[in-house]
C-alpha cells in the first residue's frame, strides 16, 4: 500500500509538471537567476583568522597579538635522511633559495639548535614537537 501511494504521489507529480510546463521552465529560470546572484554575494576567504568570531576573548587577544608583534607564522622544514654534510648542503641550498625572496629576507634560519628552537616554541604548537622525536 505504502509503495503504491509513493507512486501515485509520484505520478501526481509528473502529470502536474507536464501540464504545466511553460509555469515549471519559467520557474526553474527564476530560480536560476536567483541562484547566480546570491552566489555572488558569498564571500571565500582562506584566512583561519577568520573562522572564530572577533568578540572572541581569545580571539581579541591573538589579534592585538598579531597587530603589535605580526603574524607568527612561519615555515619550518625538517631535512632528514643522508649524511650530516648532505642535510647541511641542502639547509644551506633552501636557505639561499628563501633569502632571495623578500617576504623572508633576513628572516631565514638556516639551523635549529635549542637557542633558536627556543623562539619557534613560543609561536608554534608544542603538541607538534612530539612528531620530531
Amino acid at each position: 500500500m505504502e509503495n503504491n501511494n509513493r507512486h501515485s504521489w509520484l505520478n501526481r507529480f509528473i502529470e502536474v509538471v507536464l501540464q504545466k510546463a511553460s509555469f515549471v521552465v519559467t520557474a526553474a529560470i527564476l530560480l536560476a537567476l536567483a541562484s547566480t546572484y546570491w552566489i555572488y554575494q558569498l564571500e571565500i576567504s582562506t584566512s583561519r583568522h577568520n573562522l572564530v568570531a572577533a568578540e572572541n576573548p581569545y580571539q581579541v587577544r591573538m589579534l592585538n597579538f598579531i597587530k603589535e608583534f605580526g603574524a607568527p607564522e612561519m615555515p619550518i622544514f625538517v631535512i632528514s635522511g643522508g649524511d650530516p654534510a648532505q642535510r647541511r648542503n641542502m639547509v644551506d641550498a633552501l636557505t639561499d633559495r628563501l633569502e632571495e625572496n623578500p617576504r623572508f629576507q633576513g628572516k631565514t634560519l638556516g639551523h635549529m639548535g635549542p637557542e633558536e628552537l627556543a623562539e619557534a616554541i613560543l609561536v608554534q604548537d608544542l603538541s607538534q614537537l612530539s612528531d620530531l622525536r
